[in-house]
């Protein structure tokens, strides 16, 4: 065992230490680290000492947030090991001590290892100034983002010379938010967002990487860029594609030689960052759901978005529904299937849109398949391996050109790009409506969460058969009921009511079989996995 101080993972780095106390604080001060902050829900922002920010904070995820270097965990910060991890600390470092917080903290730690996600590095001691000995677990990532993987400006260049060569290079782009101080940024570390077409996205990741070698030191020697494509993004696409081309389309000079939305677009993609982005209840903007926010907003979006408003003269109301409400209005709220995805990270979206439990699933699913299955004569030997593994086959149609549309568009949040960036023969071209019997009526309760085990079972099986190695998967498939409906409704907008009846006569199924479907292995295995999962993210 090593005291922290003869090791290099303090000095001259940034330290976040959650719900500790002042004097390990200031122990930690001592050992020469650029900058110590200490997180407590019990006091106001304030300066414990001069090197030694307090800050306040409200749940114990808000530890997953860290920019920091070093984050340190005690007392309840040490549950957000059970769901989620501060993914951009350099090393966390969790207090070995009788903590309530390590009963959720010390399974998740413990399912993160032996999914090979993180190792350990051993225990370290701290002593603070009336010698008494705390003791670490020191933690790291076995894939942690780096700085190469990170985009990074080193501070030696700077924003404004950023802002010149975009300009220069004719960079298509915009600064979505926020942007009214630039050259400087609008909070003390804070990033630089931008989003980018698609076409320009490789030169300016070249660009940045390129000074890769000034980015030394610390988090702190650099400015974080958060850069974002239109639709080759990794997971759900940062806006909906139609209004991300729509924003650089319509988008207008703003301070020091950048480009930012025009006023209207602004102002939406602000909402859409404060509703459906990862703030949540963060916002601090008034919510008719129970949540809390995890910490004090960085920002005052409610401010900004009533005065950005009242500019335009346009009526968004004045909580998180009311914008949602808007949002939905102008066309710019999420598709189901990507707010299942935000829901993963945003308690606010979660509590919104899927903590509604009175409807059961019907069973439905779709599956929808891209222009490489097409082309490989591959349609009907999909659907007949469909309807040979149990699944009722209620429509199997080729998209015409404007139903490939609004699908490419509309579903998987406009994402179709494969693992090289580019979605060349993977859009939607065809789409296949069917009743899975294993799913089919239902309870509510688990509905949405035990039909998505069933997708993925069902596709992972057709991408075993059909899929080239290598290669971007030729299917994709709605996760439940719910994600389902809005595919047919982007297809078939004008034939929900003949679907509808045709799906009704095809989800019954027997009593005998329901008994059977939930004392099964699965079933039961899938009620404690989502059960625990849902507690230990509540608990939260």
């Amino acid at each position: 065992m090593k005291d922290i101080g003869k090791t290099d993972l303090i000095k001259d780095h940034t330290v976040d230490i959650y719900d500790s106390s002042p004097a390990i604080a200031e122990a930690a001060r001592n050992l020469e680290p650029r900058s110590v902050t200490l997180f407590t829900r019990a006091a106001e922002n304030a300066r414990l000492s001069e090197d030694v920010t307090v800050r306040k904070h409200m749940a114990a995820s808000a530890a997953a947030l860290t920019a920091a270097d070093v984050c340190m965990l005690d007392g309840d910060a040490l549950k957000v090991l059970a769901v989620r991890y501060p993914s951009d600390a350099h090393y966390v470092l969790a207090r070995l001590a009788l903590r309530r917080g390590w009963f959720l903290g010390f399974p998740g730690l413990l399912r993160r290892l032996i999914l090979g996600r993180v190792k350990l590095g051993g225990i370290v001691r701290l002593c603070d100034a009336d010698r008494r000995n705390s003791y670490w677990l020191v933690i790291h990532r076995t894939k942690k983002t780096t700085k190469q993987e990170r985009l990074l400006l080193p501070k030696s260049i700077g924003i404004a010379a950023f802002l010149t060569w975009l300009r220069s290079e004719r960079i298509q782009y915009v600064v979505p938010r926020f942007y009214e101080q630039l050259p400087e940024l609008h909070r003390d570390g804070g990033d630089l967002d931008l989003l980018v077409a698609d076409s320009d996205v490789e030169k300016v990741e070249t660009y940045l990487r390129s000074h890769a070698e000034q980015c030394v030191g610390t988090n702190a020697d650099s400015v974080p860029i958060g850069m974002h494509s239109v639709s080759l993004s990794v997971g759900v696409p940062y806006y909906p594609p139609p209004l991300a081309r729509q924003m650089l389309e319509r988008a207008v000079d703003g301070p020091a030689g950048s480009r930012v939305p025009e006023p209207t677009d602004a102002l939406n993609a602000l909402i859409y960052h404060a509703l459906y982005h990862g703030k949540g209840y963060a916002t601090n903007i008034p919510s008719t759901q129970d949540g809390k926010p995890e910490n004090p907003p960085e920002n005052d979006y409610g401010a900004v978005i009533k005065r950005k408003a009242d500019e335009l003269g346009i009526e968004v109301g004045e909580t998180m529904e009311d914008l949602d409400e808007y949002m939905d209005t102008v066309g710019w709220r999420p598709k189901r299937d990507t707010l299942a995805k935000i829901a993963e990270k945003n308690a606010w979206v979660r509590d919104r849109f899927f903590s509604d439990t009175c409807h059961g699933g019907t069973g439905l699913t779709v599956f929808m398949l891209k222009e490489r299955a097409l082309e490989r004569g591959l349609k009907e030997e999909i659907v007949e391996h469909l309807r040979a593994g149990g699944l009722t086959i209620v429509r199997a149609s080729v998209l015409t050109d404007e139903q490939k549309r609004r699908a490419a568009d509309d579903v998987r949040g406009g994402n179709w790009a494969g693992p090289e960036g580019s979605a060349e023969g993977l859009l939607p071209a065809a789409i296949v409506i069917a009743v899975d019997p294993e799913c089919a009526n239902l309870p509510p309760a688990y509905a949405g969460e035990y039909e998505r085990v069933w997708s993925k079972r069902r596709k992972q099986r057709l991408r075993d058969l059909f899929d080239s190695a290598g290669e971007a998967s030729l299917v994709h498939a709605a996760d439940n009921t719910a994600e389902a409906w809005e595919y047919i409704e982007t297809c078939f907008p004008d034939e929900i009511d003949t679907i509808k009846g045709e799906i009704e006569r095809e989800a019954h199924v027997p009593l005998l079989v329901r008994i059977r479907r939930f004392v099964s292995p699965t079933y039961i295995a899938h009620t404690i996995k989502f059960t625990t999962r849902d507690f230990a993210a509540r608990r939260l």
